[in-house]
C-alpha cells in the first residue's frame, strides 16, 4: 500500500532519518540517498499514525530510480503485526470477512475523508533553497514538502534542500526525492526526505507540534 510516513533507518551502524514509499504487512519501502546491500540488517523506526514502532529488519532488493530498498521485518510476532495492521487500517476502509472479526483491506476503499490528510502539516510560508536556489515552502509535514519553485526537476530525481526554520538555528542541509511535479495551484515540487540526521527530525516535530493543523 502506498504510504508516507517517517522512518528512521540505522545500518552498518549509519542512522538516518528518512520516508517510506509502501507499507506490508511483512515489510516496507524505504527511501535512501545511499543504496544498502542486498541482505544488510536494518534497525528501522516506524512513525505510524498510531505510534512509533521499533522493528529490525532485512534488506530484500533495492532500486535505483528513486533509490529505495524493501526491506523484510524480522520481527513477526503478533504485537508488529497487529500495529502495522492499524497503521493499513487507518489509510483504508477495512472489509469484515464471512468468518467474522478478521479484518481484510480494500484498495479500492480510500479513506478519503477520515485519514488520508492526517499527517499534521504547515501552510506557512519557510524560506528555503532548492538546488542552491533559494525560493520558500508552500507546504511543510513531517514527510516533506512542496517547494515553489519555476524550475522542476524530473521526478524521481534527488535535490539538495536548505529549510529555514523559525528556531534561531542555521539552516539545514538534507537530500530530497521529487515525488511529483505541479504546476498549479502553484508551480513547483512535491519532495520527501530521504536523508536527514536525528537533530534535523527534532527540530521538525518541535516546530510542527507549535504551528501544523490536520
Amino acid at each position: 500500500m502506498a504510504m508516507a510516513f517517517p522512518v528512521r533507518s540505522e545500518i552498518a551502524g549509519q542512522a538516518r532519518q528518512t520516508t517510506s514509499r509502501e507499507l506490508g504487512e511483512r515489510g516496507v519501502f524505504v527511501y535512501c540517498a545511499e543504496l544498502p546491500p542486498l541482505h544488510a540488517v536494518a534497525r528501522l523506526k516506524l512513525y505510524l499514525p498510531g505510534g512509533p514502532l521499533e522493528v529490525p529488519a532485512t534488506v530484500r532488493s533495492v532500486e535505483g530510480q528513486p533509490p529505495g530498498f524493501w526491506a523484510d521485518f524480522d520481527d513477526q510476532t503478533d504485537a508488529t503485526h497487529a500495529q502495522i495492521r492499524r497503521a493499513l487500517a487507518s489509510n483504508f476502509e477495512q472489509v469484515e470477512t464471512p468468518a467474522g472479526g478478521v479484518a481484510k483491506f480494500d484498495p479500492t476503499k480510500p479513506a478519503a475523508g477520515r485519514n488520508r490528510r492526517a499527517v499534521p502539516r504547515s501552510r506557512e510560508r519557510i524560506p528555503m533553497r532548492l538546488d542552491g536556489v533559494g525560493t520558500f515552502t508552500a507546504d511543510l509535514s513531517a514527510t516533506g514538502l512542496f517547494a515553489v519553485t519555476e524550475a522542476l526537476p524530473a521526478e524521481g530525481a534527488l535535490a539538495r534542500i536548505a529549510l529555514d526554520l523559525p528556531d534561531g538555528q542555521p539552516a539545514t542541509e538534507v537530500i530530497a526525492v521529487v515525488i511529483r511535479r505541479a504546476q498549479s495551484p502553484e508551480r513547483g515540487v512535491a519532495l520527501q526526505f530521504v536523508a536527514a540526521d536525528d537533530p534535523f527530525r527534532e527540530r521538525l516535530d518541535r516546530y510542527l507540534a507549535r504551528t501544523a493543523k490536520v
